[in-house]
Order: structure tokens, then sequence, then C-alpha cells
């Protein structure tokens, strides 16, 4: 799969024409194409969280009908089993962590989808291809324009956000015990996650890498900019210079002989 991130050059896009950025060029299309992905690991998050409350909640019982039959032995055998499995990473302490997690998770996804959608709207409405638009957003960023800087700061924010979420859900996952068997669909959820979390590497590596060389191109500009005006300064303080000498030349008493 291509990188979600491109470098722009300006002059395949006639609405912003006049330049680009150039050199390492990579292709914009993994974010956009992979919407459903993201939107699809927010509803899984937010069932599975569900189910793993619901989970929490039977392991709690049954710890308290152990509790209340300590008894009766053949009882506490009959339950023993699930009583232990309430305890530690592998019982209500771990399933509550992953159940916050998975909700974080879901609210990072839904940030992200949020930015697709509101961005493939307004490529769709200027016509522009993903690579010109990001491009175009960056080159703006990166020249001071507030707007596009604000919006640059967000996107990269939910990306990364949504990336340490993906992250937290796959290690904590690690950490308990038989999770995929205990809860249906978390392995689906565990997969789309997984596949998530790589094409989100890719992303925010892209971007940070198109922001970087934006910037560059950006004080690359200014400075060619600087050395022009001080080059034309010292063209017209020397062009002054000459003039004023030849006024006094031609104001010199002898200059007319």
């Amino acid at each position: 799969m291509q990188k979600i991130l491109s470098l722009l050059l300006l002059v395949s896009a006639p609405a912003f024409a006049g330049g680009g950025v150039t050199g390492g060029a990579t292709e914009i299309t993994q974010l956009a194409n992979n919407a459903e992905l993201v939107a699809s690991v927010a509803q899984q998050a937010g069932i599975q969280a569900t189910q793993l409350q619901q989970y929490i909640t039977q392991l709690q019982q049954y710890q308290a009908q152990v509790q209340n039959l300590q008894g009766a032995a053949a009882n506490v055998q009959q339950f023993g089993a699930m009583a232990k499995a309430g305890a530690g990473m592998g019982g209500v302490q771990g399933y509550a962590a992953m159940a916050q997690d998975l909700l974080n998770l879901k609210a990072a996804a839904n940030n992200v989808t949020q930015n697709i959608s509101v961005d493939a709207a307004t490529m769709t409405r200027l016509g522009m291809t993903p690579n010109q638009y990001y491009g175009y957003v960056a080159q703006q960023a990166a020249a001071g324009n507030k707007v596009y800087s604000d919006q640059l700061k967000t996107t990269q924010a939910n990306l990364a956000d949504l990336q340490n979420k993906s992250q937290a859900v796959t290690a904590l996952a690690q950490q308990i015990p038989n999770i995929s068997g205990n809860v249906q669909g978390f392995q689906t959820l565990a997969s789309q996650n997984a596949q998530m979390s790589a094409m989100l590497i890719d992303e925010n590596g892209a971007l940070n890498q198109l922001v970087a060389q934006s910037k560059a191109q950006a004080q690359g500009q200014a400075q060619n900019t600087e050395d022009k005006a001080a080059a034309m300064q010292a063209y017209l303080k020397a062009k002054a210079a000459e003039q004023q000498t030849t006024q006094q030349e031609l104001s010199y008493p002898g200059a007319a002989q």
C-alpha cells in the first residue's frame, strides 16, 4: 500500500500554480482509501467495550457466588475457575483497563474519521487529488498561513493520538490471557487494529516528512528573497554613490573647462 502524503507540484494544479515542493515524492492514498477501516475500528472498539463491561459484570457475579458459598465445597469447586479468572490482568482488572482503552481508541478513531470526511469533501469541491491537497496545505502552513497551520497541527495531533491509542490496545491485549477466546469478536477488532496501526506509522512518517520539506522550502525561498533584497540594496547604494561622485565632479570649478 502506498503512503498517504506526497509532495505537491503546483504546476500540475492550475488553480494553485506558481511553485511547489520538490524531491522525494510519495503518494497520498492510504488515509483516504482506508477511511472505512478507521471508521470500522471505531465501531468495533465501541462494541467490544460494551461486551467487556458485560464480561466484567459476569466475573464479578461469579466472585460473589463463590464468596457466598464458602461453606459448600462442591459449589466452591464448581465456580472456582471463574472466580480465579476474576483476579489480576486476566480478570476484572485487565478487562476494565481494556474497556477504557477501547473507548479511548473509539474516540481517537472518530476524530480521524471526521478529519478524513472534511478533507475528502474539500478535495472534491476544489477538484484536487489527495497529493495536491495535502501538499498545498503543508505549503501554506509553512508559508505562515494560520488557518492552514492550525488545520495541519490538528491533523497531525489526531493521527498521532490514534496511533498511540491503537498501540496501547495491542500492548494491553498481550497482557490479558485468552482475551480473544473470552470476548466474542475481539479477534476481528485486533486484526483491524493491527492493520490500521501499520498504516498510521506510514502516514505519520510521511506527514512529518512533508511538513519538514515544506518548511525547508519556505525557508529557502525566504533566504532567496532576502539575498535578492540585499543585492538590490547594495546595487542601489553603489548607484547612488556613483551619481553623487558624478555630480561632485560636474560641480567642481575646473570641470566645465
